[in-house]
């Protein structure tokens, strides 16, 4: 392919596609399972009103398309995530998003990322190997640019279900993507914060919620306690679903030479006590904790280790 013009180049792999002319290499981008096709070294995505999508596969700069000279059914509509959130390193947030994204196109739904920040070159080029669109829509320019941007989303790719992550239950997102044309709207707390007020502040706090999440039709929380700090703010209970974090247990499971391989980098006795974190540090995570503890074991004959 030579086209470089946008519009040409969707325009040419169109008439391919109709034409069942697009040749394939016949192999399999182990990424993201789409089939590749040879195309030109391009950054953006060629988006088609008919219903077929073409990805340009970062990583390898190659065009991927589903099965089926990638066709995608847009019956039931696409589902856009909307994250608070432009991360600098690959975390397990990022994982499940790549994972989730892979899941629904082969279902036949395309996903589509909205950030908002623009994500580094990395970050970006892998999650974008999933097979996900990748957005940008900063809450921070206003409700108006928010809801602009959305629309423009939400006509593109055919949205009907929004997933609203890191941002605050009483923020306008909701609202912003029901009067999106967006039917669906799923919210799934991830933020940290109780709520303390009483009496009548708590009265106004709750009425908040309840007008603020009203489109809402499902509600996730990751904990029990998470479900009962949700009600307790004002959010219908029978809207709320508790769904737990998960991992990986393909790739993260028990190591018995942990110990071994600790106590001989650390220098300590094979019977020691060694204690290991991995957490933000950030306030609300309570770190000192993790100090205070050490402090405790550091006056008993243990040694504690941490990292």
């Amino acid at each position: 392919m030579v086209q470089s013009d946008h519009g040409n180049l969707a325009a040419f792999i169109r008439a391919r596609v109709l034409a069942g002319t697009l040749p394939t290499s016949g192999k399999v981008c182990c990424a993201c399972d789409l089939i590749i096709i040879r195309a030109k070294d391009v950054e953006y995505d060629v988006e088609m009103a008919d219903g077929r999508a073409f990805l340009f596969h970062q990583p390898c700069l190659t065009l991927c398309a589903l099965p089926g000279r990638g066709h995608i059914s847009m019956s039931n509509g696409n589902v856009v995530l909307l994250l608070d959130s432009a991360p600098l390193t690959w975390t397990s947030q990022e994982d499940r998003h790549f994972r989730l994204s892979q899941v629904l196109l082969r279902r036949g739904v395309q996903p589509v990322l909205v950030f908002a920040e623009p994500l580094g070159p990395h970050i970006h080029a892998r999650l974008q190997a999933s097979g996900a669109a990748i957005r940008v829509i900063n809450y921070g320019k206003g409700i108006p640019h928010y809801y602009r941007e959305l629309r423009k989303v939400v006509k593109a790719f055919s949205i009907a279900t929004a997933h609203i992550v890191f941002f605050d239950y009483f923020s306008a997102l909701p609202w912003i993507a029901r009067l999106s044309g967006i039917r669906h709207v799923i919210y799934e707390m991830q933020n940290s914060g109780e709520l303390r007020a009483r009496s009548w502040k708590k009265a106004l706090l709750r009425l908040r919620t309840w007008l603020m999440t009203n489109p809402v039709t499902r509600v996730v929380a990751i904990s029990e306690f998470v479900k009962q700090q949700l009600v307790n703010g004002g959010v219908a209970e029978p809207k709320i679903v508790v769904r737990y974090l998960g991992v990986s247990t393909g790739r993260f499971r028990p190591y018995p030479e942990a110990r071994r391989e600790w106590a001989a980098r650390f220098s300590v006795r094979p019977d020691a006590l060694i204690l290991s974190t991995v957490s933000y540090l950030r306030p609300f995570k309570n770190p000192q904790l993790l100090v205070r503890a050490c402090r405790e074991l550091a006056a008993s004959p243990h040694v504690c280790s941490s990292r």
